[in-house]
């Protein structure tokens, strides 16, 4: 992590290295914080991101881009006179046949940062990152064993360790959340869904506090088979048993 400064307020925070560019913000309001600009047509003023500021100018509408380009015919407009030279004619040509015009890139051959299986990349991937994946999972398995804690660009260092156990935002908790959905398979042990999965606690999270993170006391539910668990028996002190009988009641069904 490298402590760099807000472009837009100033403020420091830490970043990873790979992920610093010309620009960085501490937050997303500090992202979106936008401009007051006026029409180049009808004067008329609007707000943009200040990267879309044009020194050209900006319009309110396609309406206002189109009126004001009408006004440049014949002698005002930049390519009266010109013709395109015959590479040109050729290249639009091709184009309009469908015939690949550009350079084909040449690929690097770069390492999967988990695995270790070997893939092409562009240049410009090669250079804009340290680690590279050959697929999603691998990209997701290395992110939960190297970035979680500190090592992650949204890490706040001014929370205490009480408050991120009530968040849930500690490496231990991350680790207990893989382990069960790799226990079951990345199914929903109710329905056997693969999809919009999340994991739950038999006995609960508020007052088990000794079996947090103990893998035994989680078990992987799609998101329509946990709200129904939680529309019987409520989001507070739920234990072991009603999850034992809300499984005895509708395992192998599909809930709507």
């Amino acid at each position: 992590m490298v402590e760099v400064k807000c472009n837009r307020c100033g403020k420091s925070f830490k970043k990873h290295k790979s992920q610093i560019g010309k620009n960085n913000y501490c937050s997303r309001e500090c992202v979106k914080r936008r401009v007051k600009v006026n029409c180049k047509k009808c004067d008329k003023s609007i707000e943009l991101q200040k990267y879309k500021v044009l020194k050209t100018g900006n319009f309110c509408s396609v309406y206002c881009r189109n009126e004001y380009q009408k006004t440049f015919t014949g002698g005002k407009n930049h390519f009266y006179g010109k013709k395109h030279t015959q590479e040109t004619k050729e290249r639009i040509s091709k184009k309009k046949r469908g015939v690949k015009t550009t350079k084909r890139v040449e690929l690097i051959s770069v390492e999967c940062s988990y695995c270790g299986k070997h893939k092409e990349v562009t240049p410009y991937i090669y250079k804009r990152s340290e680690n590279h994946f050959c697929s999603i999972e691998c990209h997701g398995k290395w992110k939960s064993i190297y970035n979680v804690g500190e090592n992650n660009v949204n890490y706040n260092f001014d929370l205490t360790e009480e408050e991120r156990k009530i968040r849930r935002n500690y490496p231990e908790y991350y680790s207990f959340l893989k382990e069960v959905l790799d226990r079951d398979n990345h199914n929903c042990v109710v329905c056997q869904r693969k999809d919009n999965l999340c994991v739950h606690h038999k006995d609960a999270y508020h007052w088990c506090k000794e079996r947090r993170t103990d893998v035994s006391n989680g078990v992987t539910l799609c998101t329509t088979c946990h709200n129904h668990f939680h529309s019987i028996y409520t989001y507070r002190n739920n234990t072991e048993d009603q999850f034992i009988n809300f499984y005895n009641q509708y395992a192998n069904t599909e809930l709507s």
